[in-house]
């Protein structure tokens, strides 16, 4: 994953994947991504010196860099799980189609945020879809319909404070 993040001329440009929250963290951050894969360049190629400063670099930056690679890879997750999740609107398809792509890579991204949100959304339509099919104003109904609207109003307030988050790590990862 490491290398897809850090590669986004060649692998995220490339592809012309876009997302606000990752071309947020890549475009602030253009001087990590090149310590970072000069980093990754000196690891995976021979080294004769343990100092080398492609090693060095990256420690010494000012950025929170260690903050900085959670958070994208988080969202790089968030991503792909997404993705995922538009392939199909049968959910046996779309199991499938995850367990493929398990089997092939050994890996798939579970239980992000979108995905709990996602679940969510799907209940609220199912408990309109009863409440709409239901022909009393039962006391069950309307605490039924206060907690839906109770549902919709986390899920919102979710989505808004996950991006207040993105962009509160962006200002503390640049630092003073």
């Amino acid at each position: 994953m490491v290398r897809f993040i850090i590669c986004r001329d060649r692998s995220w440009g490339e592809l012309k994947l876009q997302d606000a929250a990752i071309e947020k963290l890549l475009s602030e951050f253009d001087a990590l991504q090149s310590l970072l894969r000069r980093y990754r360049n000196g690891v995976f190629h021979f080294q004769p010196n343990l100092l080398d400063k492609r090693f060095t670099e990256l420690a010494k930056s000012t950025y929170n860099w260690t903050r900085w690679i959670r958070v994208l890879h988080d969202e790089f997750v968030r991503y792909f799980s997404d993705w995922l999740a538009g392939l199909s609107i049968d959910p046996d398809e779309s199991r499938e189609i995850k367990e493929s792509i398990k089997a092939s890579i050994g890996w798939i991204p579970d239980e992000t945020l979108t995905d709990k949100i996602r679940n969510l959304q799907t209940l609220v339509i199912e408990s309109e879809a009863l409440l709409a099919g239901a022909s009393d104003d039962s006391l069950a109904g309307k605490e039924l319909q206060e907690a839906i609207e109770k549902v919709k109003d986390q899920i919102a307030k979710s989505t808004s404070e996950y991006e207040a988050m993105i962009d509160k790590h962006v200002r503390e990862m640049k630092g003073p």
